[in-house]
């Protein structure tokens, strides 16, 4: 018997109204978890069932194909528990079904989270599986505030207290994902007995979105989350280059990154994007050498590092962007990857190693390798004098970067 999927969605929300439905990321955050469901490849479509008191909420998510039903006004009071229309949903199934609940407020849950859970349940050791989540705080420092908002039952709990040094680490559910089956949740009315296990997910994955603080951390979340980003981003940058190859006409490009936006030479046309990794101009890269092209200057690199390839394969995906100018007679110049100051997503000793492998690269193949950091850098970090944000330059850096790449790009004239 394959599992189902329960979804509830009540519509009342005092804290943060309709935030089952809120658009996040391009999609209601409702979505999120309907899809997740479907990925999970764990169900049958209509045995994803979303359980609502909204006619509204019902109509917009039978468009994702699965079930809608609609609960009784009786059971989405403020009053109604979680048990109370878990019994009446599952009244009609086997008493062996098992089921997965999946909360809507939990938008950053995956499919591969839902299947690694349900495999862990189906390993047989256990009554419940539930998500937690490692907690960062000890209970400790947590405690009721009285009169005037004085702390109760706190004193001396700092004293010789170092937070690496709390060796006891704790878990909480995170209200990911919740699996049993029927029997089990009616007979003890919780997903938390003696045989409950713990699936464990990131605190990162664990977002629980109860308040608008909570739903701008999520936005926070998936907008530095690099990989999903570019993957978003795949028909946009096609596009793009699509665009740039029919608008433009002369036999020499820039291709580049964010920091080489705005960048103007005259016999050059600018095919840098923001964001744009160096998987992304290999995948387009016929689209980009559609035409005859004489001389290519390659800026990029460090979005590779920021969204977490393999530093395998960056280095293939360089080796193949080189032979394929050398297979059409194209002259490449390489541009060393400038260094970063103070940013947590890429740390500047992998761009040391990128850049020592574009010297061996250049080496190997006769290539031009227009080194930047002599002239942006200090100790092996990007000037603060010529930053904005740590990665991108202000205009003193960006005149500089400018022109040491200007200088290269008309090699007859050097």
């Amino acid at each position: 018997m394959k599992p189902i999927c329960l979804i509830p969605a009540r519509a009342g929300s005092k804290g943060l109204p309709h935030k089952n439905m809120l658009f996040l990321d391009g999609k209601p955050m409702m979505f999120h978890t309907i899809d997740a469901a479907i990925e999970s490849g764990c169900f049958e479509l209509e045995d994803i069932y979303v359980n609502t008191d909204s006619e509204f909420y019902n109509e917009i998510c039978e468009t994702r194909g699965i079930t809608s039903v609609l609960r009784p006004a009786e059971l989405a009071t403020d009053f109604s528990t979680s048990y109370d229309f878990t019994e009446h949903f599952l009244q009609d199934f086997d008493d062996d079904q098992v089921f997965v609940l999946l909360q809507v407020t939990s938008p950053l849950r995956t499919g591969k989270h839902i299947r690694e859970a349900l495999e862990l349940y189906h390993q047989g050791i256990a009554e419940n599986v539930v998500s937690f989540s490692k907690i960062d705080k000890s209970p400790k420092f947590f405690t009721e505030l009285y009169e005037h908002n004085f702390a109760k039952d706190i004193c001396g709990v700092d004293k010789g207290y170092r937070r690496q040094n709390d060796q006891k680490e704790l878990y909480a559910p995170n209200g990911a994902i919740y699996i049993t089956t029927k029997k089990a949740y009616l007979t003890n009315k919780s997903y938390f007995t003696e045989k409950t296990q713990a699936y464990l997910m990131s605190r990162e994955d664990s977002f629980d979105v109860d308040e608008r603080a909570d739903f701008t951390s999520v936005i926070g979340r998936i907008f530095f989350d690099y990989k999903r980003r570019e993957a978003k981003n795949k028909t946009f940058y096609a596009t793009q280059y699509q665009l740039l190859s029919q608008t433009t006409h002369q036999d020499k490009l820039i291709v580049g990154d964010s920091r080489l936006l705005g960048f103007q030479q005259e016999g050059y046309d600018n095919f840098s994007l923001g964001g744009v990794t160096l998987a992304t101009i290999l995948e387009n890269s016929d689209q980009i050498l559609s035409r005859q092209i004489s001389h290519l200057v390659l800026a990029a690199g460090v979005n590779d590092l920021i969204t977490g390839y393999a530093w395998d394969d960056i280095r293939q995906n360089i080796v193949t962007l080189i032979e394929k100018t050398r297979s059409k007679h194209i002259t490449l110049t390489l541009v060393e990857v400038p260094y970063t100051l103070f940013r947590d997503s890429v740390n500047n000793d992998d761009i040391a190693r990128l850049n020592a492998y574009l010297v061996e690269l250049a080496d190997k193949y006769g290539l031009e390798l227009i080194a930047t950091n002599d002239k942006l850098s200090q100790d092996g970090h990007l000037r603060y004098d010529y930053t904005s944000d740590g990665l991108h330059f202000n205009l003193n850096g960006q005149q500089i970067y400018f022109e040491l790449i200007s200088n290269y790009c008309l090699p007859s004239e050097k």
